[in-house]
């Protein structure tokens, strides 16, 4: 696991303890179904830093786990502090690879990148790989492996191609590395192959200045995204490319993935139906001494192995693997169709945001869509680890993913005045500077003004006002004797 941190507030440091629980359906007694810690990490915090680090967890069957990251401490948002997580552990992908005689000195490149020796001898090798000639190939029942590479393929007759055009739109994966062997065009441009390929073979074209590379410029297709943090120090223009084919046109639904320098497509993707087909327009196969086409798997090659391994997996279709999802996003699990489920049990988390609420626990039926074979969920509402079961006629599926908060939502910079007034638009709003201040803001907005103290002090100086008035038009005149003397009765 590769975890990044963030504090806001003066620096420290903390303890990341990892706790995990599965795998699902093997571990069903209440004591086994509670997560254990299984890794602790001590994490460095700058004032208001970030911090990164890389988490392994090893001794894990197949199966489904489920558990979560915790920053342990006293914090006032606890929620922020926790991160769930489910993982598939999934036997290795089978991936043939067919390749010119000598097929294994050809192929070698591509099969170290994805299963290197030392990987291999471990048991741990993600990739099965299996090395085949071309008249090996075409005996091969492809219907064993996830994903296929032809390494500088020949023309191969219309019933293979029909074959592989078959696997491939029922949801396998193959990838063309065009090369010297191509033979003629037209058998390329017509028939089977070309619901394969990514576009009409037009020409081959030629730089031996050793200054065409390749020149990603967007980093958004899953073949690209391990690079997308350091795209800018990428040396690309080290493994120059002296031959490639040129594709036009290009297929209506093809995408460029990577282009030349020069702007030619280098590689390119084509759905098919439910699989997907790759087309690169240069060999990897060539020995140093076959004048190599290009020189992406010579020297430093790190680019070409994260490149290789990042095929392998789209074409095996792991990027459609997930198990983890942000809160809204609609949730797509696969259910084998041989299980012939109909139906399947959703056991959400306890609701961290509302402990009260004690509904959300309840387990949910879904439904198995019986076309695609998956389970939909069209939004997620709260956080935690979800779990999937069914038990029907001697069937026991057990799966799961996880919801987690975005980022963004965590984000506890502080923002400015102006960007308040901006968010909040034409709503009216006070902002509060401290506690004290909050403190009085929310409990005028919920009991309202004491008006009292201003109505005593306004009833005083209206009193006073009425005193200051009657003395100074009732004020009395005195009175003379003289004036006495004219009212008396004569």
């Amino acid at each position: 696991f590769e975890i990044q941190c963030r504090r806001w507030g003066p620096a420290e440091r903390r303890s990341l303890v990892g706790y995990l629980s599965g795998p699902l359906g093997k571990a069903e007694s209440d004591s086994q179904k509670e997560p254990v810690k299984r890794v602790q990490e001590t994490v460095e915090f700058a004032q208001n830093g970030t911090a990164s680090l890389n988490v392994r967890i090893g001794g894990l069957t197949q199966g489904v786990y489920q558990g979560y990251f915790q920053l342990e401490g006293d914090s006032p948002l606890r929620v922020n502090d926790r991160w769930y997580f489910t993982i598939q552990v999934r036997p290795a992908f089978r991936v043939l690879i067919a390749a010119p005689q000598p097929a294994g000195r050809h192929a070698v490149y591509l099969s170290q990148a994805l299963a290197p020796e030392t990987l291999r001898r471990a048991g741990i090798s993600r990739y099965q790989c299996e090395v085949v000639s071309y008249e090996e190939l075409q005996k091969e029942d492809l219907s064993t492996y996830a994903a296929y590479f032809l390494l500088d393929p020949p023309p191969l007759p219309d019933s293979f191609w029909t074959k592989l055009r078959d696997l491939v739109r029922a949801g396998k994966g193959v990838a063309f590395f065009l090369g010297r062997s191509l033979g003629s065009i037209e058998k390329w441009n017509t028939g089977p192959v070309q619901d394969l390929l990514a576009g009409q073979i037009l020409v081959q074209a030629r730089d031996p200045s050793g200054e065409l590379h390749l020149r990603p410029s967007l980093y958004d297709h899953y073949l690209l995204a391990p690079f997308r943090s350091v795209a800018g120090s990428v040396p690309w223009d080290m493994f120059p490319v002296y031959r490639y084919w040129v594709l036009d046109p290009l297929a209506s639904d093809a995408y460029v993935v990577a282009p030349y320098s020069n702007g030619h497509p280098a590689i390119v993707e084509r759905p098919i139906q439910k699989g997907r087909a790759i087309t690169v327009t240069t060999a990897i196969s060539d020995l140093p001494e076959e004048s190599p086409w290009s020189m992406l798997t010579m020297g430093q090659a790190w680019p070409f192995v994260i490149l290789a391994n990042q095929m392998a997996l789209y074409l095996a279709g792991a990027g459609d693997l997930r198990s983890n999802y942000f809160v809204g996003e609609p949730v797509r699990l696969e259910v084998d169709p041989d299980l012939r489920l109909t139906s399947v049990l959703l056991e959400p988390p306890p609701d961290v945001l509302n402990a009260d609420t004690q509904d959300a626990t309840l387990p949910i039926r879904v439904n198995v869509d019986p076309e695609s074979h998956e389970i939909l969920i069209s939004a997620t509402e709260q956080i935690g680890n979800f779990r999937v079961l069914a038990r029907e006629a001697g069937v026991d599926f057990h799966s799961g993913f996880s919801v987690n908060c975005p980022g963004h939502i965590m984000n506890l910079d502080r923002v400015s005045a102006g960007q308040l007034e901006q968010a909040f638009g034409d709503v009216p709003m006070q902002i509060a500077r401290d506690k004290e201040h909050l403190l009085r803001q929310v409990t005028a907005g919920r009991t309202g003004l004491e008006i009292t103290p201003y109505l005593l002090g306004l009833l005083a100086l209206m009193m006073a006002l009425e005193q200051v008035l009657a003395n100074r038009f009732y004020r009395s005149s005195p009175v003379t004797d003289a004036t006495q003397a004219q009212t008396l009765p004569t």
